[in-house]
C-alpha cells in the first residue's frame, strides 16, 4: 500500500529510515500520515496545531499542504525529537512553517489561552500524544479552533482494547474517555475514519467545528 497508494519524497524515506533505526518503523503510520495532508489541503487551512512531534513525519506532511504564510505549532517534550525533525523540516523546505513548542503540552495549551488573540484562530488541530490525557487536549482545542474548524485524534480504537470492559491499560482508558465524550457532545458532529487509519474527525455543532482523528466530528449550532 505504501509503495503504490503514497508518493513520497526522498525527505519523507530518509525520514522514515532514520525513525526507524533510531527509534520505531513508521510503516503502518505512512498512510494516516499522508492522509493528514490531504485533509488539511482540503480544508484550506493556514493555522494548525498538533499534540505530537516525535520525529514528526506528520508535521512534515501536513506543513507540506500549508500555504507559504501558513503556521503549524507542535507540542513536544523532547528536545533530541525536536532537534532531529527540524533537519527534516530544513530539507523539505517548510520549516519556516513549523513553530516547535518544548514542554509539557498541557501546560503550553493553557498559556496559549491565556492569551484572547488566540482563541477561535486556529483552523485544525492533531492529537496523537498522552492518550492518557486526550480529554484535556479536546477542551483545549475545542477553545482554540474558530468555526468550522477541524480536530484530528489519531488511535481512537488502540488495538482493539478500548472495546473491552476490564482495565487493560492507561492509555486505553484515556481514549475510552474521550471517545465516550465525543459521541455524546452536541457541540461537534463526528466521522470516524477506516480502522485503517484508527482516526476520529470532529465538527463543532455550535458555529461549527471540524475534528478530526482519524475521527472526524464539525462543529453545528452555538454553544449553550
Amino acid at each position: 500500500m505504501n509503495s503504490t497508494g503514497n508518493r513520497r519524497s526522498e525527505v519523507k524515506k530518509d525520514m522514515h529510515r532514520t525513525t526507524k533505526r533510531k527509534y520505531l518503523d513508521l510503516e503502518e503510520m505512512l498512510t494516516s500520515f499522508q492522509s493528514l495532508k490531504s485533509l488539511v489541503m482540503i480544508h484550506n487551512g493556514t493555522k494548525g496545531i498538533e499534540v505530537v512531534t516525535f520525529t514528526d513525519y506528520s508535521a512534515l506532511c501536513m506543513a507540506e499542504a500549508l500555504p507559504s504564510n501558513g503556521e503549524l505549532l507542535t507540542l513536544e517534550r523532547n528536545p533530541e525529537f525536536v532537534e532531529l525533525a527540524k533537519s527534516f523540516w530544513i530539507r523539505a523546505g517548510v520549516n519556516k512553517k513549523i513553530k516547535p513548542m518544548l514542554g509539557d503540552a498541557m501546560h503550553t495549551l493553557n498559556e496559549l489561552l491565556l492569551d484572547p488573540a488566540n482563541i477561535e484562530s486556529f483552523d485544525f488541530a492533531y492529537m496523537d500524544a498522552d492518550k492518557e490525557r486526550y480529554k484535556e487536549y479536546y477542551e483545549a482545542f475545542l477553545k482554540l479552533l474558530r468555526p468550522k474548524g477541524l480536530i484530528i485524534i489519531d488511535n481512537v480504537l488502540w488495538k482493539g482494547e478500548v472495546c473491552v470492559d476490564k482495565f487493560i491499560s492507561e492509555p486505553a482508558e484515556g481514549i475510552k474517555k474521550i471517545n465516550r465524550l465525543i459521541i455524546n457532545d452536541q457541540r461537534v458532529s463526528l466521522v470516524f475514519s477506516s480502522p485503517n487509519m484508527m482516526m476520529s474527525l470532529m465538527k463543532r455543532y455550535c458555529d461549527f467545528r471540524l475534528i478530526t482523528p482519524c475521527i472526524e466530528i464539525t462543529r453545528h449550532s452555538k454553544t449553550p
